[in-house]
C-alpha cells in the first residue's frame, strides 16, 4: 500500500504541511487546516492560526456542528496509526542524511 506522495517524492522530504498541501488541501472546505510553519516565520504562523480560530468562532453554532461532523468523518485519515509510518520514514531519512 502506497501512502500520499507529492511532486517531491516521499512525505518525509516535505513534512506534514507538504503532505497536507499536496494531498489533502481540498479538506479546507470541510474545516481541516494546517498552519504553514515551513515557509512562514513565527509571527506569520501565529497570525495564520489566529485568523483560523477567529473565523471558527465567528461561525454559527449550527455551522460549527456541521464542520465538526464533517471533520469527524475523515479523522481516521490523520490518526497517528496512519501517519506513524511517514514519521518513521522521515526520521530514518534525517538520520541517514546526518550520518553522510
Amino acid at each position: 500500500m502506497h501512502g500520499p506522495r507529492s511532486a517531491h517524492g516521499d512525505v518525509g522530504f516535505i513534512g506534514f504541511w507538504g503532505l497536507y498541501d499536496a494531498n489533502y488541501a481540498g479538506l479546507r472546505t470541510v474545516g481541516v487546516s494546517v498552519v504553514n510553519r515551513k515557509t512562514q516565520n513565527y509571527q506569520e504562523s501565529a497570525e495564520q492560526l489566529a485568523n483560523l480560530l477567529f473565523k471558527f468562532v465567528q461561525q454559527s453554532q449550527r455551522d460549527r456542528i456541521t464542520q465538526r461532523n464533517r471533520v469527524e468523518s475523515i479523522a481516521d485519515t490523520f490518526d497517528w496509526s496512519n501517519l506513524r509510518s511517514y514519521y518513521d520514514t522521515a526520521h530514518e531519512l534525517a538520520v541517514l542524511k546526518r550520518v553522510k
